[in-house]
């Protein structure tokens, strides 16, 4: 009886392992009139967001300090980047491969900029670094998709623990969610032949990383001059994942901030200076990664 559950559970792996490889594939040949479509759809979806905020918030830049948009750049976005190597890192040693901490953040950098392109670039990007350290497609896939399920699950925990003091029901409901996703992924990483040392560095290398956003909104509430419960914003963890999990606009481009907005009046917060946050984090993002790809594209120009 137990070598036949054993044997459905490994059918079930085999399965599902096999469509997410064809999943993959599949998406890293979409035509460029798809890719067309997301971008236009992504900047128009930003661009009406934006300027809703702008009539609501109409002092925006009148309010606009520099001490927390400067720590925002300098602090924020590279820790963000930091923690995403590190992420990188154990996602190969959990295949049985090591990678140095500079090839990691040099991939890092690549899949952000690669997250701009309205299908799962970032993703893809990841895959096809794996591949060239002899990660096999359907095996990078696979673990691509369980990290994914760890960053789904922690992030509605994390955004659950903070609606869930004054909203009990959707409070419960983020939680129950994460919990589920949560113990999916540990499972399957755990098949894997991750021991759960290393599961529990990766889910804390992604709740630290959520942390960051969190603070990455608190110091752009600051820079337009709003104050809020440092707690209370971690409500906003989600909207990072809903963004990046809709692959066809470009990073999420005006969906993580339209969910930062539809989220801001659990906390009091209005939704224009929420979208506005936001959007002054993800241009901290652009401003940061793109000196940081340009730098890295010199230094490889150099080594050639």
């Amino acid at each position: 009886m137990v070598q036949t559950i054993v044997n459905i559970d490994n059918s079930v792996f085999n399965t599902v392992s096999r469509r997410i490889g064809r999943w993959s594939e599949r998406f890293g040949q979409q035509d460029a009139s798809l890719r067309k479509f997301g971008l236009f759809l992504a900047l128009c979806v930003f661009g009406l967001g934006l300027g809703w905020a702008a009539t609501r918030v109409s002092d925006a830049l009148e309010r606009l300090t520099l001490a927390p948009l400067l720590v925002l750049l300098l602090v924020g976005v590279p820790a963000n980047v930091a923690l995403n190597a590190a992420e990188f890192r154990a996602m190969l040693q959990v295949a049985g491969r090591q990678l140095p901490w500079f090839p990691a953040l040099e991939v890092t950098v690549y899949t952000s900029a690669a997250n701009m392109l309205p299908l799962p670039g970032g993703v893809m990007t990841k895959i096809a670094a794996m591949r060239v350290r002899g990660v096999a497609v359907r095996q990078g896939s696979w673990l691509a998709f369980l990290f994914a399920g760890v960053w789904a699950g922690s992030a509605f925990c994390f955004s659950g623990a903070a609606i869930v003091l004054n909203n009990k029901a959707p409070g419960l409901l983020f939680l129950s969610v994460g919990a589920t996703a949560l113990a999916f992924s540990v499972k399957w990483l755990h098949r894997e032949r991750a021991n759960y040392w290393l599961i529990g560095k990766i889910v804390l290398i992604r709740l630290s990383s959520l942390t960051v956003e969190t603070a990455r909104i608190i110091l752009a509430l600051h820079a337009l001059g709003t104050a809020v419960d440092p707690f209370a914003t971690a409500v906003f963890a989600v909207s990072s994942f809903v963004g990046t999990a809709i692959s066809v606009i470009p990073a999420g481009l005006g969906v993580r901030e339209g969910v930062v907005a539809l989220l801001s009046p659990l906390i009091g917060l209005d939704p224009a200076i929420g979208f506005l946050s936001a959007s002054l984090s993800r241009l901290a993002d652009f401003v940061v990664l793109s000196l940081l790809s340009v730098i890295l594209l010199i230094n490889n120009k150099r080594c050639v």
